[in-house]
């Protein structure tokens, strides 16, 4: 039972295009990772759609540590002509990118979008609130045990079930909205 990764980055990269960001920058783990390329399947698919120049240098996959979304995000704000948004492989990546983001005296989301995943408990309590998806875990794990108990009955059918993610939408990936701080 897995979540359906490609989709959910799809919709994420559309849901920041839609939302007034134009460069979209990829933070993921090591390329090797299915769930990775998955994940940035759906990211370069959302370009496509929209005709948006693919850039590799606003691809970064190397690993999904506190300090590699710190590096990654610095080498993204670094670029001649940056990303205005960026999808972060986890929330972790993501948390550390809001911290890069703010220090370099950029705004999320006015100046740099963005969005994680697995929607950790804690986007909610940051400033701004993270924008993440989200896995249906309990969907997933009910569907695993009908799976198994299937299985203790005899069923010999090797499965796969795909379950949809949900885009939980907070303040950190919708530009241009009133910007009452100023």
């Amino acid at each position: 039972v897995v979540a359906d990764d490609q989709e959910s980055a799809r919709i994420a990269t559309e849901h920041l295009l839609q939302n007034g960001s134009k460069r979209v920058g990829f933070i993921g783990g090591a390329d090797y990772l299915g769930i990775v390329k998955k994940r940035k399947e759906g990211y370069l698919e959302a370009l496509q759609k929209y005709n948006i120049p693919i850039e590799d240098a606003l691809i970064i996959c190397e690993k999904m540590t506190p300090e590699e979304g710190c590096e990654a995000t610095k080498r993204l704000l670094n670029l001649p002509n940056p990303p205005d948004a960026i999808l972060a492989m986890n929330d972790t990546l993501a948390f550390a990118a809001i911290e890069v983001i703010k220090s370099h005296g950029l705004r999320v989301p006015n100046d740099i979008a963005l969005i994680g995943y697995t929607d950790e408990q804690h986007a909610n309590y940051i400033e701004p609130k993270l924008s993440a998806v989200s896995h249906q875990t309990y969907e997933m794990g009910q569907t695993a045990c009908l799976l198994l108990i299937d299985q203790i009955r005899g069923d010999k059918a090797i499965r796969q079930v795909m379950i949809s993610t949900h885009l939980q939408i907070r303040e950190s990936s919708i530009k241009n909205k009133l910007d009452f701080n100023k």
